[in-house]
């Protein structure tokens, strides 16, 4: 049952695993809810809780027709609320907020800090002034690419990943004699798009960064609001994603929240002015924290953090409203949930058990190493989480097995690149 006496919210890219869990946070809350997608095959425009689908041009590809598309459509239907999914969306709807906010409901942060977050050079520099360390960085000159003095093996890694197009996180680089040709491959495969490059011409230029070993990367999500008082965290560790170096999380496990840590993160949200929802991510090495990435936004595994209890879809809707009251109380809701609750898994089944069996058909995990994993799934079986499938709406499981599917068939070279790293 839908509530009037609230705003409906409207949510781009319906293909993310952040979009339906929002989706599913705000329709159950009794809130209307929009998806905006272009594509007929994505998970979250076949949600129960989806009250209505609309075709949008691509924000990554089409920025311009897009923020144009959400002006007409917002003058039709004014006062909705609009949450960003993506890192391109949280980087549009700060750069465009007067705008959009004559006919939209946005709770954007300001440029400034938004593309500070986005932006791992001045994330790592941000970070630093609050006691957060990162892993070494160089923004590197032409003759620091023979690699004279620096580490390897390190990474190769873009500035900021908004409006990159294709998305990539970067290169491994093995040993010196790769370094210049690989970042010459980057740079050839890679470029960032007009209206990102107007506001900040030098994010073409990638990084390099150690590649440190770490036992797993340690997440803090939640949201803090924009007076920096309610603040909430939960914390995870990602035990395995796709690649296995530079990859997307398919597998997480509860962890202990570093209140320390904690701290110099709300912190460093407070410098920066950063409220709204959030998930960072640091490499562990004897016994520091090493930030390597901020998301402002709905993220992949928030799934994990609502059953949890930390509802941060809702926590961000309220506040956009201003519902003071009723945010005030979702806020302490979730501390005492995350306080009482008991461990929690996450794990993208589909993607992970598709990922083992073929890197096992080809020869590149051996079968304990797939039954390590498989014995994983067993033990956490109980108190998992899964991104799609879901008794209670069971559309987007079936629609994310074909998407999946189709897209390995799609771009088989990118398939074999994912199978192959080590």
């Amino acid at each position: 049952m839908k509530t009037p006496s609230r705003p409906g919210a409207l949510l781009p890219v319906a293909d993310y695993h952040g979009t339906l869990a929002a989706v599913r946070s705000l329709g159950r809350a009794g809130i209307d809810v929009t998806v905006a997608d272009g594509r007929a095959l994505v998970a979250a425009r076949w949600s129960r809780y989806t009250a209505r689908c609309v075709d949008c041009p691509d924000p990554m590809t089409e920025p311009g027709a897009f923020i144009g598309w959400l002006l007409e459509t917002g003058a039709k239907e004014p006062g909705r609320v609009l949450l960003p999914t993506t890192d391109d969306l949280a980087w549009l709807f700060a750069r465009h907020a007067a705008e959009l906010r004559r006919h939209w409901v946005l709770d954007a942060p300001s440029l400034g800090a938004v593309y500070t977050v986005l932006n791992k050079w001045r994330l790592g520099e941000a970070a630093a002034a609050v006691g957060i360390d990162a892993p070494k960085t160089w923004l590197p000159s032409e003759a620091q690419l023979d690699g004279e003095g620096l580490p390897f093996p390190l990474l190769i890694k873009p500035q900021t990943q908004t409006m990159l197009l294709p998305h990539q996180k970067g290169r491994v680089v093995r040993a010196r004699e790769d370094l210049r040709a690989l970042h010459a491959d980057f740079m050839t495969q890679t470029k960032h798009g007009a209206l990102l490059l107007e506001s900040d011409p030098q994010a073409t230029r990638p990084m390099l960064q150690e590649l440190v070993e770490s036992r797993g990367i340690y997440g803090l999500s939640g949201f803090i609001d924009a007076t920096g008082e309610r603040f909430v965290v939960s914390a995870s560790r990602k035990v395995l994603q796709r690649p296995q170096v530079l990859g997307i999380g398919l597998c997480f496990q509860h962890a202990k929240v570093d209140e320390a840590l904690a701290g110099r993160l709300r912190d460093l949200c407070r410098r920066i002015g950063y409220h709204g929802m959030f998930e960072v991510e640091f490499l562990e090495q004897a016994g520091r924290h090493l930030i390597i990435d901020f998301n402002p936004r709905c993220y992949g595994q928030m799934a994990l953090d609502i059953a949890r209890g930390a509802d941060l879809p809702l926590l961000a809707y309220l506040h956009a409203i201003k519902d003071e009251a009723a945010l005030e109380t979702e806020v302490e809701l979730a501390k005492r949930r995350l306080a009482a609750g008991g461990a929690r898994s996450w794990c993208d089944r589909i993607a992970m058990e598709l990922f083992i069996n073929l890197r096992r058909l080809t020869g590149h995990i051996d079968r304990p190493t797939a039954n390590t994993w498989k014995t994983w799934l067993e033990a956490h079986r109980h108190h998992l989480i899964d991104p799609v499938l879901d008794a209670d709406d069971w559309k987007p499981g079936v629609v994310a097995v074909l998407q999946s599917a189709w897209s390995h068939v799609k771009h088989p070279r990118a398939t074999w690149r994912a199978l192959s790293e080590a």
